[in-house]
């Protein structure tokens, strides 16, 4: 679910974080690159930018050449005809509607999460308050259980249902009216820093999901800054036709435009570069490689578990994939062997990786001198690949356990300050503060950063884990057990998954009577562990079931304050895992 408010202004602001920014004051590193060069509008939205800021950076499409194409039904549109729709649609609504929440699968006018349960649903809409939801139309019934008003849902199809108007009826009904009345909302000078665009799902810091407010200032300065990074930092820019991003490329979107890269460099970034993109609503291996064939499909963007299957299921040297001439993969660091197994499916491609954070945007792009990301040395203690270069704009330090700076090579915790960080959760400061130590955002990742600026990830500092490139927070699944009737404590850690990266995995200690029940029945374990499975897997997004799943221990080590010590139990050999299969 990706939240998109109208005209709304955040009630975080983002002043402290951009005053911080400009003005460092602990030694750290910045490309040559700074907030200044990039030549960020602060008065601009989204739209606005999209559509007209003129920028050295920019590269305009060529003429007739469609902005966006819906792989389903091969419907294209072009630029003005997109402007006007969206015109439309921001001139039906515009009286009414404050927050438009959106949950679709991706096409051509929309962005998606339409996975989530009633039950996180309606944790969304209780954080955002939304007044007008856009909806995907086989998750309607989901949607209004969640206690979405009927009268407030527009549903993405060409005809209403159950009584839901649809979108192209209130682009109709936009297009039909009077031209002068429509009046195109406009920021004050340096509005744009604390006015929301977006507000962005985040498993937050505690048990309970949040909303990342991305200011219109934030998305367009992380937009320019892949841009700038694609024409070149240096003295001399790199020629149009030798760029990785140019006019007359083409780029298949099948990472979500509710994870913030899939939004921001697989739609924005991409269009902002003169390219076409290719909409789907999701990705399956058989219709992708179709419409890479089909389209001629130069760009993808990936999570790990897509790479998994491209190196599965498909040989060396694959004739459908030829055209496809850059692949990044975000959400996780890959391994070494994974990438050098891709690349021999496309010889013929760049592959790197992007690093990134919903509440600092794109941090990382790959490097423009490497056709394949740079390997992690085992003598480091990474294995995976370099997660790419800083980009320009960023100010960066790596800190160590005992608060110094790490030298080049050094591992520690990534710091960072950039134009792009978000203004905050929203309807939450207080949480959004403790994310920060003196203006810098702690990204709870441990890495190094080589002498060519080539950063890697050794590994995550913080409870977070990633499956399927989505990030998990254990606590809250440790919430919805420890709502469960026969359970008394438990702790969550991530398993290692060659598919999804990582996946929950759950330690369990029961109550006394139903300790007492296994004892008098063992058969019945296997039956309670299903249930517990079933459990989470009635409240939660298939991502955080527990696919690693669960061990029954006599107690969870904790310290003597209380905090689990969850190393202790992710770190122990794997044991005593029974496989259940959990029902849809």
């Amino acid at each position: 679910m990706t939240v998109l408010p109208i005209h709304n202004h955040s009630s975080v602001s983002a002043t402290e974080i951009l005053d911080g920014w400009n003005n460092p004051k602990d030694s750290a590193h910045a490309l040559a690159v700074s907030e200044q060069d990039l030549e960020i509008p602060a008065n601009l939205t989204v739209p606005q930018f999209i559509f007209d800021y003129e920028h050295f950076a920019r590269l305009q499409h060529y003429p007739d050449t469609p902005w966006l194409i819906d792989s389903g039904s091969g419907r294209s549109y072009q630029r003005n005809e997109l402007r006007d729709r969206t015109r439309a649609l921001a001139q039906a609504i515009s009286i009414r509607y404050d927050i438009v929440c959106v949950i679709s699968q991706n096409h051509c006018g929309d962005t998606t999460n339409p996975a989530f349960t009633a039950e996180e649903f309606s944790l969304q809409f209780t954080a955002a308050k939304p007044t007008l939801f856009f909806v995907q139309p086989d998750i309607l019934k989901t949607v209004i259980a969640a206690g979405a008003p009927a009268e407030r849902i527009v549903v993405f199809n060409t005809t209403p249902i159950d009584a839901a108007p649809s979108i192209q009826d209130l682009v109709e009904f936009g297009m039909v009216s009077s031209p002068e009345t429509f009046v195109e909302f406009n920021l004050g000078p340096e509005e744009g820093k604390t006015r929301t665009a977006i507000l962005f799902p985040s498993s937050g810091t505690t048990g309970v999901p949040k909303l990342i407010s991305v200011s219109h200032y934030a998305f367009i300065a992380n937009v320019l800054q892949a841009a700038v990074y694609n024409a070149g930092t240096g003295k001399e820019r790199i020629p149009v036709a030798q760029r990785r991003y140019k006019p007359g490329d083409v780029s298949l979107a099948v990472l979500p435009f509710f994870h913030i890269l899939g939004l921001l460099i697989n739609l924005h970034h991409a269009l902002y570069s003169g390219m076409s993109v290719v909409t789907a609503a999701k990705f399956s291996l058989g219709p992708t490689v179709k419409t890479i064939e089909k389209y001629k499909i130069t760009h993808l963007l990936l999570v790990p578990p897509m790479v998994v299957l491209f190196t599965k299921k498909l040989g060396v040297d694959v004739p459908e994939l030829q055209s496809i001439r850059m692949v990044s993969i975000a959400g996780a660091p890959l391994n070494n062997a994974l990438v050098l197994r891709f690349a021999q499916a496309i010889p013929q491609s760049v592959i790197g990786q992007i690093y990134g954070m919903t509440e600092a945007g794109a941090l990382t792009a790959p490097s423009l001198t490497a056709k394949i990301a740079t390997a992690g040395t085992s003598s480091s203690g990474v294995t995976s690949a370099s997660v790419g270069k800083l980009l320009p704009g960023v100010v960066w330090k790596v800190v160590k356990p005992d608060g110094k700076l790490a030298a080049r090579g050094e591992k520690g915790e990534l710091w960072v300050r950039t134009p792009s960080m978000a203004a905050g959760y929203h309807n939450n400061e207080e949480s959004w503060q403790d994310t920060f130590v003196d203006g810098w955002l702690r990204s709870g990742d441990e890495v190094y950063i080589d002498e060519t600026d080539e950063m890697f990830v050794v590994q995550r500092l913080k409870d977070f884990m990633k499956v399927k490139g989505f990030r998990v927070n254990p606590e809250e699944l440790e919430s919805q057990l420890l709502q469960h009737a026969d359970v008394s404590d438990c702790c969550v850690v991530p398993v290692a998954d060659e598919f999804s990266g990582e996946i929950p995995k759950a330690f369990v200690v029961l109550t006394p009577a139903a300790r007492a029940r296994l004892d008098a029945d063992t058969a019945q374990r296997a039956t309670l562990e299903a249930e517990l499975l079933q459990h989470v897997a009635d409240h939660k997004v298939t991502y955080k079931h527990l696919g690693g799943g669960i061990e029954f221990c006599e107690e969870i080590p904790k310290t003597a304050s209380g905090k689990i010590l969850r190393r202790l139990l992710r770190d122990r050999p794997q044991i005593n895992n029974v496989e259940v299969t959990v029902k849809a």
